[in-house]
């Protein structure tokens, strides 16, 4: 891919396969773009790795919090702090306003905006609860940083939160394994895998946040999958008898647990039938039944692999 720029008027011109671009890019979540796949935005749970978009959002919030520093008389005690106990810097190598003493929070930015640009993921969350801990202890004790940045990374996807303090993941290796599987079959089961896909854009769409879609596309991927193994088209609680009428054995604990998940997405206040505002359902509430619908999906299709 040849990518050719040129100064004009002093703009930039990108021509990328021959044919003009701006220097800036449009990338809204939920747009017209977005809407019709023209771009690629992640919609995928973020845990060893963040996307662009999540970068310059961390930036940002760090750089509206070194604002509000910079109007506090121990702004220079917040700088020093952060280069001498989390850089690992000696006093001599803070930077500084040129010509004078004091530490420049400026150019402290430029550095902390190259980390969160760049560096891995981990020191990029490190780095937060390093500025929310020094934060909470110099400038303001009743800081509420912590859920501002929880709200970013659930805006964003991003698999962690602040819990007592300390940022924590409330996903893992073993749950995104088995996302991935249910939302990649073929042929047979790509109407099921379908479903999973589309809960977990819900879950992880940073505009809409439709978490009661993600919860009635996950138990709907369970409803397609023993459908599609029958050749039927019943309801979740009538499949699952009906599978085991066939032969395919389930655990009656996990099957009781799935045949109650599924009552609680169907009753009054649930999500299956409903779709008003009178039930609310959380980030976490939605990741659980995403989680635990995939997993079943795959123990279901690997079940009825043995018998077919």
């Amino acid at each position: 891919l040849t990518i050719c720029r040129y100064k004009i008027k002093n703009k930039t011109i990108i021509l990328v396969k021959g044919v003009y671009m701006g220097e800036l890019q449009v990338k809204w979540r939920g747009g017209f773009s977005d809407r019709n796949k023209l771009i690629d935005i992640n919609k995928n749970i973020q845990t060893k790795d963040f996307d662009e978009m999540t970068r310059n959002s961390i930036f940002n919030m760090i750089a509206n919090i070194f604002q509000i520093v910079n109007n506090s008389a121990r702004k220079y005690d917040f700088v020093e702090y952060i280069y001498t106990n989390v850089f690992n810097k000696r006093i001599s190598e803070i930077p500084r306003v040129y010509g004078y003493k004091h530490y420049s929070l400026e150019k402290s930015l430029r550095d902390i905006e190259d980390i969160v640009n760049y560096n891995s993921y981990h020191e990029v969350l490190t780095l937060i609860e390093a500025i929310v801990y020094i934060y909470k202890k110099l400038i303001s004790s009743t800081s509420t940083l912590h859920e501002k940045f929880n709200s970013l990374f659930e805006y964003n996807c991003v698999g962690y939160r602040f819990i007592n303090n300390q940022i924590s993941p409330i996903t893992d290796k073993t749950e995104i394994d088995a996302i991935n599987e249910a939302a990649n079959y073929q042929s047979k089961f790509a109407n099921a895998s379908k479903h999973i896909q589309n809960a977990l854009e819900y879950l992880s769409d940073r505009k809409v946040k439709d978490y009661k879609a993600s919860v009635h596309e996950s138990i709907s991927a369970i409803e397609a999958t023993v459908n599609t193994i029958l050749g039927t088209k019943e309801t979740l609680n009538k499949a699952l008898k009906e599978f085991e009428k066939k032969g395919y054995s389930i655990h009656p604990s996990l099957k009781l647990a799935f045949e109650k998940m599924y009552a609680y997405t169907s009753d009054k206040d649930g999500i299956r039938h409903d779709f008003g505002n009178d039930s609310q359902v959380d980030f976490e509430e939605a990741k659980y039944m995403l989680v635990s619908c995939s997993a079943f999906m795959n123990y279901l299709i690997s079940v009825s692999s043995k018998i077919l």
